[in-house]
This record gives structure tokens, C-alpha cells and sequence, in this order.
């Protein structure tokens, strides 16, 4: 609930809430479905311009995660209902949006170097854009003290990529495991490690400190070419094209004989946005 307005997160969506200019903050809170309150939060509203990167240019990472959020900064207007994001030939949802900011997810399904394009209240702009896709597997998602499993990473979507791009692994239970090679670690992906069809592979080793499940998080920081920008105008088609590889749902394999167990290994942004490096548009 927010600014006594309630929406149910589990449906994906949350309802536009306008507030009034004059409104200072905005009470935040958290329940479950049985009503009993989980966390709550006093947020400060600041008056905000409606101007965005730099002279009212668009910017955005040269990377995105697919199925993952990633920044808009630009020239919008605070509704998200006027404003449509569109990946390749699919729509990413706008998850939230400021006069200077707009969140959206990109779209599970794409993978790959693409095109993106932007409209809000009016105003357009289109670039290049990859999306990138990153899978976490195990034979065993829950060891025994001393026992051991391999850790498998698949990133898709770099076909084409001329730097490296750097895939970060977080062992978020050190508690229960080790990872090889570091609990934290950055692998760098060199152009001429990718093969046919833009993936690259890594293979490494988790070890039991404890007994019980583990987690670890793959992040894709933005390291790869920067797009050619293009100038501002009124909204116009963008060309679609098919996905260029038909990506697996981010899942944890299950021990033999056993059921899986979704959510032990996973991929998360991380700092991503935090290491970022927008690209402008007119």
C-alpha cells in the first residue's frame, strides 16, 4: 500500500498512483496476503523537474538483463501510462517512473545485440541495445559439510560484442559454501571466448562448509560497445526481427531423483545499475 492506495505485488503490476504536487512524503507498506503488516516506510517526496540527462537527452546502458530491470534517464513526464518501451519487437514494462528516471524490464525472451525504442507523452527515440541472459546451474542445489558440486554459467548474447564483458558471481550463503576461485569474483568475458551463437561457458567448483541449500547471484555489468545515438523525434515504427536464441527460464537443477528446487541459484543485477555507464541520446 502506498499513499492508501493497495496493490498485490504477486500480480506483477502496481497501480499508477499520482500524488498530489503539494504531497511532502508518502507512507509505504508492506503486508502479506493475510493482512498482517510485514515493513513500512515514511518516503520524503522532492519536487522534481521534468528534465532529463544533460539538455533533456535520453540515456540508457548499452546492456540489459533479460527479464531484468534496467534505467531510463530522459525528458519524462512522471506518468507511466503515456510511456511504452520497446525491445526488439516485444514491449518492456515500465515498472516505475519519475519526471527524470523511468525503470523498465526487459523482455524475457530477448537476447541479443537489438534495437530500443522510446516514446513518452509524445516524444521518441530509438538506439542499440543488447540484452544479455545469464543461467546458474548444479547438479546438487544442497550439500553435505565436504562435499562438492560444479557450478555452471551460461551467458547469452554476445554475439558481435569487440570488449570484454565481466559476469560477477556472489556467493550469498559463505556459511554453507565456497566457491572456487573466490566467494566474490569477476570473470571477464574476452570477444574471442565466445562461440557460435553468442554464449560463453564457465565451470566451477562449490564446496560444503555446512550442511543445507546455497545461493549465488550472477551479475552483467555494462562493458560492451557503446550504440550510435539518434536524435529525438515524434513517434515512428521500429523494424522487428525475431529473437536470435530462445532463452531457458533461470532455474536451479535438481540432486537425482529429486525435484527442483527453484530460487537457490539464481542471477541478480546486483550493483549493476551502479556500474553502469549510460549512453545519451538526443
Amino acid at each position: 500500500m502506498i499513499a492508501h492506495r493497495s496493490a498485490k505485488v504477486s500480480d506483477g503490476k502496481i497501480e499508477n498512483i499520482k500524488l498530489p504536487d503539494s504531497a511532502q512524503n508518502a507512507e509505504l507498506i508492506l503486508s502479506d496476503e493475510q493482512g498482517k503488516q510485514l515493513a513500512r516506510a515514511l518516503i520524503a517526496l522532492g519536487r522534481l523537474t521534468a528534465v532529463g540527462a544533460s539538455g533533456g537527452r535520453f540515456s540508457f546502458p548499452e546492456l540489459g538483463q533479460s527479464g531484468m530491470p534496467f534505467p531510463i534517464g530522459g525528458p519524462f513526464d512522471g506518468n507511466s501510462a503515456n510511456t511504452t518501451v520497446k525491445i526488439r519487437d516485444a514491449n518492456g514494462k515500465v515498472i516505475a517512473e519519475s519526471p527524470r528516471v523511468a525503470v523498465v524490464s526487459v523482455p524475457q525472451n530477448v537476447v541479443g545485440p537489438t534495437n530500443i525504442e522510446i516514446q513518452d507523452n509524445g516524444t521518441s527515440t530509438s538506439g542499440t541495445f543488447r540484452a544479455l541472459k545469464i543461467d546458474l546451474t548444479a547438479p546438487k542445489t544442497s550439500l553435505m559439510k565436504g562435499e562438492s558440486t560444479e557450478l555452471h554459467v551460461e551467458v547469452q548474447g554476445l554475439e558481435g560484442i569487440s570488449q570484454p564483458v565481466q559476469v560477477q558471481l556472489q556467493n550469498q550463503t559463505p556459511s554453507n559454501i565456497n566457491l572456487s576461485g573466490g566467494n566474490t569474483q569477476t570473470i571477464p568475458i574476452q570477444p574471442s571466448q565466445v562461440t557460435t551463437g553468442g554464449m560463453f561457458n564457465w565451470n566451477g567448483t562449490v564446496t560444503g562448509t555446512g550442511t543445507g541449500g546455497f545461493n549465488i547471484t550472477g551479475t552483467l555489468p555494462t562493458t560492451a560497445p557503446s550504440p550510435t545515438s539518434s536524435p529525438a523525434t515524434k513517434p515512428t515504427p521500429t523494424p522487428t526481427r525475431s529473437p536470435t536464441t530462445n532463452p531457458r527460464p533461470v532455474t536451479s537443477p535438481s540432486p537425482t531423483g529429486t525435484t527442483p528446487t527453484p530460487g537457490l541459484i539464481s542471477t541478480s543485477l546486483g550493483n549493476y545499475f551502479a556500474g553502469a555507464r549510460p549512453i545519451l541520446y538526443q
